[in-house]
C-alpha cells in the first residue's frame, strides 16, 4: 500500500544508487487499489530512479500453509512440492490462459481433510513464463466477491 501512495503523491524524482527490493503481501482486503502492479513499478522506477526496481509478492492464505512468491513478470510459479489448479465456470479444469477459480493442492497436509483449496480467488495458469522458470505458473486475477461477500459473511 505504501508503493501505490508513494506513486500516487508523484513527490520529485531522486536518483538512489543501489537497487530496490520490495516484497509485498496480502491484507488488501477492503483497501482501495487505484494502480495495478506495473502501474506501481513504473511509478517507483520514474520517483526512485534506481538502477533496479524489484517488487515481488506473496500468494498465500491461512488455509494453506504453503506461500508462492512472484517472479519478475508477477507470476506465482508452483514449486515441485505443490499443486494448483484453475476451475472453470463449468466445475472443469481451465485450460492454459482461461481464467477460473484457484484450486490450491497441499501434500504436506495428509492428516487434514485439507488437501485441496478451492479458493474465492480468480487467476490463470500458464506453462512458459518470460523469467525463464520452467515451472507453470499462476496469475491471480482478484477475488470472486468483496470482503463483505466472504463465505463467512454470506452465512449470516
Amino acid at each position: 500500500m505504501f508503493f501505490e501512495h508513494l506513486c500516487l503523491s508523484r513527490p520529485d524524482a531522486f536518483r538512489l544508487q543501489a537497487p530496490v527490493r520490495g516484497l509485498t503481501g496480502g491484507g488488501w482486503k477492503g483497501m482501495t487499489q487505484q494502480l495495478d502492479r506495473q502501474q506501481i513499478v513504473a511509478g517507483l522506477n520514474q520517483c526512485l530512479q534506481a538502477p533496479l526496481v524489484d517488487i515481488r509478492d506473496i500468494y498465500g492464505m491461512t488455509e494453506h500453509p504453503l506461500h508462492y512468491i512472484s517472479c519478475k513478470e508477477g507470476h506465482f510459479h508452483i514449486p515441485a512440492y505443490s499443486l494448483f489448479s484453475i476451475i472453470g465456470a463449468d466445475g472443469k479444469l481451465a485450460a492454459a490462459g482461461q481464467q477460473g477459480l484457484i484450486q490450491l493442492e497441499n501434500p504436506f497436509f495428509a492428516s487434514l481433510p485439507a488437501q485441496r483449496l478451492l479458493t474465492q480467488d480468480l487467476g490463470l495458469w500458464g506453462e512458459r513464463c518470460s523469467c525463464g522458470q520452467p515451472r507453470p505458473y499462476l496469475r491471480y486475477s482478484g477475488r470472486v466477491t468483496t470482503p463483505e461477500g466472504t463465505c463467512a459473511a454470506e452465512a449470516l
